[in-house]
């Protein structure tokens, strides 16, 4: 466990990353139930899509009011984790005491 913290906290140093974690202090964030991604590409004319991963398989969602209804949870659920810095934080005290 202690390698996967450390790797963790190397990541959190490289500028295209943003890690904040999200506590269970914290409840279900803003309606989160199930872990999903939000693909957005360079090209602005290829559209966001929602990824999501179930046990069956992978599902792509692209309509106009799903990839509203995620972006609404994921910006909830950054409001109700740590900032970057505190996840970092909390990830070397982790790793101190793995």
């Amino acid at each position: 466990m202690r390698e996967q913290l450390q790797r963790l906290i190397d990541a959190v140093g490289m500028p295209s990353v943003t890690l904040q974690i999200l506590p269970f202090s914290a409840g279900p964030g803003g309606g989160l139930v199930e872990s999903f991604r939000i693909l957005s590409f360079p090209d602005p004319a290829d559209a966001d899509l929602i990824h999501l991963e179930h046990q069956t398989g992978d599902l792509y969602l692209s309509g106009v009011d799903q990839l509203a209804r995620y972006s609404r949870i994921f910006e909830r659920s950054r409001e109700l984790a740590f900032t970057a810095e505190r996840s970092a934080a909390f990830l070397i005290e982790l790793s101190r005491n793995a």
